[in-house]
């Protein structure tokens, strides 16, 4: 089926069919619940428990290459962001990138606040807890987090035609 977009005609790909956001209003979507719990897990998890481990890897012609644990995971979190993009569209993409940014605010808070609490007498795991909830990488990171996934979002929407190898906007 042929579509016309600005003023061009492009051939939609066979079982696919181009909508429009209104006609998915008020819809229940199948995935966009556990998309939205996985991309705040995501950052979460990688935020606090990546970021207490620091991990190392010999790599041939590199040499020991060490990084935090969680920068492994992190990259699912944007290929999640731009699939939500493709699938539900800007404004729900933009909606689980800040349910993901408040869930990751909230667990670095709770976890400075628990770390904080005063241990009770005789319990020895305080100093084990603070080195792992209290990594300052995990308090660091979330703004550079809560800026840089709302930016890629607005990349990912906007679309781009190729046509003979160059691209129109």
């Amino acid at each position: 089926m042929k579509q016309q977009i600005e003023g061009l005609s492009v051939e939609e790909p066979q079982g696919i069919r181009a909508i429009e956001a209104h006609a998915i209003e008020g819809r229940r979507l199948r995935y966009y619940d556990y998309c939205m719990a996985a991309f705040a897990i995501i950052l979460v998890c990688s935020n606090l428990i990546g970021a207490a481990k620091v991990a190392a890897f010999d790599v041939p012609g590199l040499g020991l290459v060490t990084f935090g644990a969680g920068i492994l995971f992190f990259p699912l979190s944007y290929v999640l962001g731009d699939v939500l993009t493709e699938v539900y569209g800007y404004a729900r993409a933009r909606r689980v990138v800040w349910v993901g940014f408040a869930a990751a605010v909230f667990a670095a808070g709770m976890a400075a606040f628990v770390v904080a609490v005063p241990p009770a007498p005789g319990w020895e795991g305080q100093e084990a807890l603070a080195a792992v909830l209290g990594h300052p990488v995990a308090v660091r990171s979330t703004p550079g987090r809560g800026t840089a996934a709302p930016l890629d979002i607005p990349l990912v929407a906007t679309p781009v035609l190729v046509l003979d190898d160059a691209p129109v906007a």
